[in-house]
């Protein structure tokens, strides 16, 4: 979704939203399945004017969710924030910075789907990237 605020300002935001559960399973009962965040909302509220655009990023994930069908360990929940800044100079030609996850939240940005998980085998998190930083130029012809 996007809105156009006034000052030059637009929002941007997608929020995507899960609720997948199992139907009377014979183990499982009705649980969510696993390696599914239930929320995820990111977005940027950017100042845009003749090309030119800058402001703050985000990414949340409120709740934390099951790595396994049985729900035995669950991976935190998390936010993490970040800049953006570029320009566009005419039809051919941009350039961008973007900085992610600028507080360096340790988070696991996805997992391994385990039927139970085993502590002494398994290790199902993914970690998410620390801090980072992306340049670009765009030439269009």
């Amino acid at each position: 979704m996007t809105a156009r605020l006034p000052q030059h300002l637009v929002w941007r935001h997608s929020l995507l939203l899960n609720d997948f559960r199992l139907e009377n399973d014979p183990t499982f009962g009705n649980n969510h399945l696993p390696g599914i965040q239930r929320t995820l909302l990111r977005g940027e509220l950017l100042y845009r004017n003749n090309g030119f655009y800058a402001g703050p990023t985000f990414e949340v994930s409120p709740q934390s969710y099951a790595v396994d069908f049985a729900q035995t360990l669950y991976v935190d929940s998390y936010t993490i924030v970040g800049l953006k800044v570029g320009q566009q100079y005419d039809e051919h030609l941009s350039w961008f910075v973007e900085g992610r996850n600028l507080a360096n939240k340790k988070y696991a940005a996805g997992t391994d789907v385990l039927k139970v998980y085993d502590p002494t085998s398994d290790r199902p998190f993914y970690p998410g990237d620390g801090v980072s930083v992306y340049a670009g130029v765009q030439y269009r012809y």
